[in-house]
């Protein structure tokens, strides 16, 4: 498998990791820390930046 698939994957994971605690009724502040610590343990090799709102979230690169 190769690195550009496995952080596709690992964003997915991450995306629905927030997905699932934004489903539940978790406060933005929980949903993005959640998702931060599963980036921050995966040890990601890109720069990333959440953005949590009331109606969803999305990730992004930084560049």
């Amino acid at each position: 498998m190769n690195v550009n698939k496995k952080e596709e994957e690992l964003k997915d994971v991450i995306v629905l990791a927030g997905q699932i605690l934004v489903e539940s009724g978790a406060d933005g502040f929980h949903i993005e820390n959640a998702m931060n610590v599963i980036a921050y343990h995966r040890s990601i090799k890109f720069p990333v930046r959440l953005l949590v709102a009331i109606l969803g979230f999305r990730m992004h690169s930084v560049n």
